[in-house]
């Protein structure tokens, strides 16, 4: 019984509670909000995941940005 409860309490602690985490940053993104930066020193498949995360917010803030200044110097100004 008591081993059942602490690999109960670790799973949570190292699975869900980090993917719980992840699915709010990309719910947070998907529905406009900066993505908050969280530093991971995880080197399994949820830092992986994280790292991803992070690489793809990176990529499209870019591209958003740069698509913002090209409209900005055609002279078509849109708000995205």
């Amino acid at each position: 019984m008591l081993l059942g409860i602490f690999i109960h309490s670790a799973v949570k602690k190292l699975v869900v509670k980090p993917l719980l985490s992840e699915v709010e940053r990309a719910r947070a993104y998907a529905s406009g909000r900066e993505l908050s930066l969280i530093d991971t020193k995880n080197m399994d498949e949820i830092g992986d995941l994280n790292h991803a995360l992070q690489r793809i917010y990176n990529e499209l803030t870019l591209e958003k940005q740069q698509l913002l200044e090209t409209q900005r110097d055609s002279g078509v100004v849109k708000h995205i």
